[in-house]
């Protein structure tokens, strides 16, 4: 991971500008000017700062993730283990939770990363602002993650997403 000085974010962020600028100078971006549409929202919110990272050391930052304290939704929304089907052997589990609200905006199914399960750090953050945004969480275990060796014949891989889409299916 390369993280740019500060003085160089800053003159990327200028040049973004300009090119930006120009292209809606020259009519290769249009703002619509139909009067019975709402404007649409400004592509580039340019009052941000640039992202600095807390950390400069891309492993320090990793391993500071895995014992960062992060918000627990588990207590406000009791985690429901549901184990799916998706293929004949094979069985994977899913910690549903679900928002307060009556009607959800959606439903959210996420995955974890390698080696990860429903109860990574990562995973339960996304899942705390999920809820309370309005959605129903889907916190899915690859095959053989989170302590699910004995449900599949197999364990997972990177690019094994048949179990996903199936549980998506249900």
């Amino acid at each position: 991971l390369h993280v740019l000085p500060h003085h160089q974010n800053i003159a990327r962020i200028e040049r973004s500008r300009e090119v930006l600028q120009e292209a809606q100078n020259t009519g290769r971006i249009r703002a619509r000017q139909e009067e019975n549409l709402t404007p649409a929202p400004p592509l580039v919110n340019w009052d941000l700062d640039p992202f600095v990272p807390f950390f400069r050391n891309a492993h320090l930052a990793t391993i500071a993730g895995n014992f960062w304290s992060r918000p627990g939704s588990e207590d406000t929304h009791p985690l429901e283990p549901v184990i799916y089907d998706t293929e004949p052997g094979v069985r994977v589990l899913v910690h549903q939770q679900k928002t307060r609200l009556a009607e959800p905006k959606g439903h959210l199914l996420i995955i974890h990363g390698l080696e990860g399960s429903s109860s990574s750090g990562y995973v339960r953050s996304l899942s705390h602002d999920a809820l309370h945004a309005g959605f129903h969480v889907h916190r899915f275990n690859m095959r053989s993650c989170g302590g699910t060796l004995h449900l599949a014949l197999s364990n997972y891989h990177s690019g094994q997403t048949a179990d996903a889409l199936a549980v998506i299916h249900k």
